[in-house]
């Protein structure tokens, strides 16, 4: 079977005849029609067996995520299409969809025209969501909260899809972005809807939301952390150069202190929440099949790993080399504190600074080397 065509329906006694009867006039036999019924109260299952499809049923509502992929997991195409019950979606479509995969990964289907047959919150929400998606992910298309996609089956797979209810959509949109997927945009009119509609703007909306920052942990950990953590510790860095520039005493000394202390922890927590980001991106290119990014790509390659190495010797050798003229010269005459230090001499602060930052670039580069692709 070469495509697979999936109709979630939740009580769409209504529009469901209306969707079935127009696919089966324009498919051929290299179409299979699943629906799945979500727990339908009405006559959805009856109508679903009067014409030559697959009939999934489930007892109870449990959500369009759920249902949707229950149908990828019963779908024996290796294209997988799927399109909402209540005749919004011109199902005449479907045959330039399939066609579409046979070159492409995925194809969106975008409300292009007909807008006016969505409700206003609705349109707010989508229009927020979509630049969500665009502007964290790289979602190219218009529409993400389409229901009329279209993705090979085996790329649906590797998605490991988790949502239940309608924030499916948007997992599958942000996902396909950062794995790179080659995906086509299709313009349609949408139509009005045929029966009571199921979503709530408020409470789907929010799913949605949840959905798209959720993800942002495994798939945009640069934008969540390393970009934040480079800041901090960019910021942390400036400010101890700003200090030990300036003569000393420069303030009272338990303020002075306490600042540059602050501005050495800015720094290596800085460094760490920047690491971190990249060690979620690493799992992510390897464990998750996101597309890695160019500092991924750069530290998977030998000279990446070797330049984080270099820089971690010459972090360590100059973090020692400044210890080693400030403590001979400082402890002479007796036991001396790390605040005496600190007073006496300012080489103290970058010492231990660039010090543990070669530290952390080695066991960076031994991190990589764990995760790295085996081909590299």
């Amino acid at each position: 079977m070469k495509n697979s065509i999936i109709i979630p329906a939740f009580n769409e006694e209504e529009g469901l005849p209306l969707v079935l009867k127009d696919i089966f006039s324009v498919i051929d036999d290299t179409f299979e029609v699943i629906v799945v019924d979500d727990g339908s109260t009405d006559c959805t299952r009856e109508v679903a067996k009067e014409f030559p499809c697959k009939l999934v049923s489930r007892d109870g509502e449990r959500g369009k995520g759920r249902a949707l992929r229950t149908g990828i997991a019963n779908a024996q195409g290796e294209n997988v299409i799927w399109i909402d019950a209540d005749a919004t979606y011109p199902v005449e479509v479907i045959p330039e969809m399939a066609a579409v995969l046979a070159t492409h990964d995925m194809v969106v289907c975008s409300r292009t025209y007909g807008r006016e047959h969505i409700p206003i919150m609705n349109r707010i929400g989508n229009a927020i969501l979509t630049k969500l998606t665009q502007k964290l992910y790289g979602f190219k298309p218009s529409d993400p909260c389409s229901g009329a996609y279209g993705v090979k089956k085996r790329h649906l797979e590797k998605m490991e899809l988790t949502s239940n209810g309608f924030g499916i959509e948007a997992e599958v949109a942000l996902k396909s972005a950062r794995m790179g997927l080659r995906t086509v945009e299709l313009f349609l009119d949408y139509r009005p809807r045929v029966g009571k509609t199921k979503l709530s703007g408020l409470r789907d909306g929010y799913i949605i939301l949840k959905t798209i920052i959720g993800s942002l942990l495994i798939y945009n950990p640069t934008l969540l952390f390393t970009v934040p953590g480079s800041l901090l510790a960019i910021t942390g860095i400036a400010l101890i150069a700003w200090f030990l520039a300036k003569p000393m005493p420069m303030l009272d000394k338990p303020q002075e202190f306490v600042i540059m202390v602050s501005a050495v922890l800015a720094s290596l927590i800085g460094m760490h929440i920047a690491i971190f980001g990249i060690a979620v991106q690493l799992y992510a290119s390897v464990h998750r099949f996101a597309t890695p990014g160019r500092l991924t790509r750069f530290l998977f390659a030998k000279h990446g790993r070797r330049l984080l190495v270099v820089a971690g010797i010459v972090g360590v050798c100059t973090g020692l080399g400044l210890l080693l003229v400030v403590i001979p010269h400082e402890i002479p005459h007796g036991t001396v504190r790390f605040v005496d230090l600190y007073e006496d001499n300012k080489l103290v602060i970058p010492a231990l600074v660039a010090g543990l930052f070669g530290v952390e670039m080695v066991m960076l580069a031994l991190f990589v080397s764990v995760f790295r692709p085996k081909q590299q």
